[in-house]
C-alpha cells in the first residue's frame, strides 16, 4: 500500500504551481518493486469559462521533461479572446523521470502500465500529457519526492513549432522549429605542434 502526499505551491505574482509528491511505502507486506507513477492532466486550454473558446482541441507536443499544449492567436475567431499555453514540467527528483507522454483524450492511460494512443503530430486535438516516473524498488517505509510544476502563459504570436514524434525514444526532444536544420559544426583546424 501506497500513502500519495501531494504539496501546491500557487506562486503570488505567477501563473505557476508547483507540486511536490511524496509517495511512502505503508505496506506491511515488503517492499515494492517497479512502482509507476503518472502525472496525468487533462490540460484543456483556453476551454473553461466566459473567456473559453477552444472547445476542447489544442496543439501538443513534448520534450526531453515536459509536455506543452497551446493554441495559436491566429486561430482565434470571437474578438477580445487570447491564447495561451500551459506546461507540465519535471524537475529534479528522487527518482529520475522515465518518459513524458502525449495521448488522446478518452483512453485512461492512467489504468495501464503502457501509454496507448498517443498524438504524433502537430493538430489540434482533445489530449492529456503525462509526466512519469519509475521506482525500481521502494522498501517498507521509505518515501520517494517527485516534484513538477504546471505554467501558464499567453501566446502573443504563433509559435513556430512543428511536433515530430519519435517513435524509437521517449527520451529524444520531439520538438523541432519548422524551417531549421542544424548547420554542421566546423571543427578548428589542427594546429602543428
Amino acid at each position: 500500500m501506497l500513502e500519495i502526499r501531494n504539496m501546491l505551491t500557487f506562486a503570488a505574482d505567477a501563473t505557476r504551481v508547483t507540486v511536490r509528491m511524496d509517495i511512502t511505502n505503508i505496506s506491511k507486506r515488503g517492499d515494492l518493486t517497479e512502482v509507476l507513477v503518472k502525472r496525468y492532466c487533462d490540460i484543456d486550454v483556453d476551454t473553461g469559462g466566459p473567456n473559453g473558446w477552444a472547445i476542447f482541441q489544442n496543439h501538443f507536443s513534448k520534450d526531453r521533461d515536459s509536455v506543452h499544449a497551446w493554441n495559436q492567436p491566429s486561430e482565434i475567431k470571437a474578438p477580445g479572446k487570447h491564447a495561451h499555453i500551459v506546461n507540465m514540467v519535471a524537475m529534479p527528483s528522487d527518482v529520475p523521470l522515465d518518459q513524458t507522454f502525449i495521448g488522446m483524450m478518452g483512453f485512461d492511460q492512467f489504468k495501464t502500465r503502457a501509454n496507448s494512443s498517443p498524438i504524433t503530430d502537430s493538430a489540434l486535438h482533445d489530449g492529456i500529457g503525462i509526466l512519469q516516473w519509475e521506482a525500481t524498488r521502494l522498501r517498507v517505509g521509505e518515501s520517494i519526492r517527485l516534484n513538477m510544476y504546471y505554467d501558464a502563459f499567453c501566446v502573443c504570436t504563433d509559435l513556430p513549432l512543428v511536433f515530430k514524434h519519435d517513435p524509437t525514444s521517449v527520451r529524444a526532444t520531439d520538438i523541432a522549429i519548422a524551417g531549421h536544420h542544424a548547420a554542421p559544426s566546423k571543427q578548428p583546424a589542427p594546429t602543428k605542434t
